[in-house]
Parts: structure tokens; C-alpha cells; sequence
């Protein structure tokens, strides 16, 4: 163990690097050792006090398949160890920087005391997640899938991640950074409770939530989530009993007959029966949400773009695939913008499997009866960083 004042940078901490179950992996293992040494100080000093103990040193494995629980994972933090799944990896170029100074921030928190001993109670996990994505968030990362916000995918800070990490982040701002190492610090002695909020700010965490939610890193789509999700009388992740009645009673309560059908023969192909089947109500959500002013405005926009790419009217930008059958031929994120007032803006964000950075597009439109315009197109790296603006056509 080492004072995290002493570590410095330019330093090795990466004690060791394996890879030899996936000998294909080398470069890509290097450019993660490399990250890892890079920042390790930094995300120390992000979560604790200079004068605080940290490890000196850990380890990063490559595999095949990372499994914590049963549950496959890109990446795996205990102790001074990080197993890291090759292929998830690969997928996740652009985000390389991000998913390791996530698990490295694991490292630097050491809630694990020994071998698979784990002592953060379950509804405290969220914080555990959320103080690593805040970390990535306090060194300037975080873009696309991995945006300092509550949307889609983590529209809750109780689900940890992106929404837990941009309500720590909310929290360091508005009342100094030291309420986050502290709040670290209970989890790690293990002295956290739910009373620590108010403690430290004389707001509990509900009206803390509320302010929270006044800011644009709520956003309507993670609104139109966790309504949803209440109205079916979610408590956890699971299915609750009887959904599909759940549902069809909460749209009964806010739309026609008409809409009501548009949305069965949406989501016809739901088994929503299956006792496997998670998280159903996000499905819901997401069709809804596409039914909002501001959802049609996200859809409308996408749809541009679509159609700029069939008719070869977006720059061209080397070596990303770019086929007007399969529109860029990537995975497609709403970055920002959620507003459904004018003038209005949209950023999407489009992840290329196995390649290493991220596309972005910004369009405008002005008023509800003009057209949507393409603003901006650019590309940034693995670490969030501007590599190149396309000029508009």
C-alpha cells in the first residue's frame, strides 16, 4: 500500500499484463496497460485524500469470457486484480478509455478486503458503480453510450453507472468535491448509510434526486423510463406480476383506443409472459417515449440523417464503412438534445465495432415547419478528444 500522494505520474502500476489466452489480443493489451498506468494517480486522487493509502500496484488479465455472478462482463475489478473480456473490447474501441479507468477506479476503491469477499450491500451497488463512471466523468471522459446522464439505459440512480456517476458529478458541483470522497470513503469502512446525504448536505437524498432532476443531465427519455416504471409497479429489475395487465391498464389511463392498438401492434412480438424476459418496461418506455413531441423530434432527425446517407450528401470520412443500405453501419446513440422546443438540436453518436473512435452529427431546425439541418460532423478518439471536423457539404 502506498499514500496516494505518492504516486506520480509517468509511473508503472500495471505490476503485470497477461494475455496469453488471447495471443491476438497484444496490441490491444498494451494500449490497455498503458491507459492504466496513465491514470491510475489521477483516479486516485479523484476518490481520496492525498494523504489515504491506496494499492501500489495490480494486475490485468486478458480472457476469452468474464463472468461475475453468472453475468457476462466487459470487465471485472477485485482486489489488485482486473480481468478484462477480449471480445467486448474489440466491440467497444471507441469507449477503450472509459471501460478501463472504470475498472481501474475499482481498484482504487479496494471494497474488496479479500478473496471473493464482497460486503457492499445490494442497494448500496449503485453508488459503487456510480462513484466509477464518476471518475471517468471528473477526467474529462464520457460520450456516446457512456454520456454523463440519466437516459435510456440507467435512468435511475439506483440502477447505478451513467445516471448514478452524472448525480455524483451533479453533487461535486454544487457542493465540493469532498462529499464524493467521502461518500467513498463510508462505503469503504463500511460505516455508509442512508442518512449520509443529509448529513453532508442537509438535503436528503430525495430532494437532492429532485434538484438533480431539474438539470439537463436529466433527461425527458430517463422521465418518460422511471414513470413508466413506477406506474407497472417495478421494485427491482425483475418483471412484476401480471405485467401485460399492469400495462394495458397504464395505457388505458393516458391514451385513445387508436394509439392504444399502434402500440400492441408495436410490440406484438413481446413474449411478455416469458419469466426470463427483463426489464420489459424500458421496451415500453422507449415505444412511448418515440410518441413524445420530443421523441418524434429525435426520430424525425435520425430519419435525416438516414436519408443524407442514402443520397451520399454526408462527408465522406476514410476508412469507416459507409453503405446506403445499412446507414453508416453502426451503432447509434442519442447523444444530446432532448428538448421539444425550437430552435431545436439533436447529436447522435455512432459507434463502429473494432474501430477505435466515434462518429458525431449535430442538426438544427429552427422552427416546426423547416427542415432539419446538418450542423456539425466530427470525430473523437477512444478518449473522448477531438481527432477531426468534416466539413459541410
Amino acid at each position: 500500500m502506498v499514500r496516494v500522494d505518492a504516486l506520480k505520474p509517468g509511473g508503472t502500476y500495471v505490476r503485470k499484463l497477461s494475455y496469453h489466452r488471447t495471443p491476438d489480443a497484444k496490441e490491444l493489451a498494451e494500449r490497455t496497460r498503458s491507459i492504466a498506468d496513465e491514470y491510475y494517480p489521477k483516479v486516485c486522487d479523484v476518490l481520496w485524500d492525498a494523504t489515504n493509502t491506496v494499492r501500489n500496484n495490480f494486475n490485468i488479465t486478458f480472457k476469452n469470457k468474464v463472468r461475475l455472478f453468472g453475468k457476462k462482463e466487459t470487465g471485472v475489478a477485485f482486489m489488485n486484480q482486473i480481468m478484462f473480456n477480449k471480445s467486448s473490447l474489440v466491440e467497444h474501441r471507441a469507449d477503450l478509455d472509459f471501460i478501463v479507468i472504470h475498472e481501474v477506479a475499482h481498484v482504487a476503491q479496494n471494497y474488496w478486503r479479500f478473496p471473493f469477499h464482497w460486503f457492499i450491500p445490494d442497494n448500496y451497488v449503485c453508488w459503487v458503480e456510480g462513484l466509477a463512471d464518476y471518475v471517468d466523468y471528473k477526467l474529462g471522459l464520457g460520450d456516446g453510450l457512456f454520456c454523463a446522464e440519466c437516459a435510456a439505459s440507467y435512468p435511475h440512480y439506483k440502477q447505478g453507472y451513467n445516471c448514478a456517476g452524472a448525480f455524483l458529478l451533479f453533487l461535486d458541483e454544487t457542493y465540493g468535491s469532498q462529499i464524493v470522497k467521502q461518500l467513498n470513503l463510508e462505503l469503504w469502512q463500511r460505516s455508509f448509510s442512508p442518512d449520509f446525504f443529509f448529513r453532508y448536505t442537509g438535503k436528503t437524498l430525495n430532494h437532492l434526486w429532485a434538484d438533480f432532476k431539474k438539470t439537463e443531465h436529466y433527461t425527458p427519455m430517463a422521465e418518460s423510463f422511471n414513470q413508466v416504471r413506477s406506474e407497472l409497479g417495478y421494485e427491482g429489475e425483475n418483471n412484476p406480476p401480471h405485467l401485460e395487465k399492469r400495462f394495458d391498464a397504464y395505457l388505458n389511463k393516458k391514451f385513445d383506443a387508436e394509439h392504444i392498438q399502434s402500440i400492441h401492434e408495436e410490440l406484438k412480438h413481446l413474449k411478455l409472459t416469458n419469466p426470463d424476459k427483463k426489464n420489459s418496461a424500458d421496451l415500453y418506455a422507449w415505444n412511448l417515449y418515440e410518441k413524445s413531441p420530443s421523441g418524434r423530434m429525435s426520430v424525425e432527425a435520425l430519419a435525416m440523417i438516414k436519408s443524407l446517407n442514402k443520397q451520399e450528401r454526408l462527408p465522406k470520412f476514410g476508412d469507416v464503412p459507409h453503405d446506403k443500405k445499412h446507414p453508416l453501419m453502426a451503432t447509434v446513440y442519442l447523444e444530446k438534445g432532448y428538448a421539444d422546443t425550437f430552435p431545436a438540436a439533436r447529436t447522435f453518436a455512432f459507434d463502429f465495432s473494432g474501430h477505435p473512435f466515434r462518429m458525431h452529427i449535430t442538426l438544427t431546425k429552427e422552427t416546426p415547419s423547416s427542415q432539419w439541418v446538418l450542423k456539425r460532423f466530427w470525430k473523437s478518439g477512444s478518449d473522448g478528444k477531438l481527432l477531426k471536423d468534416y466539413p459541410i457539404p
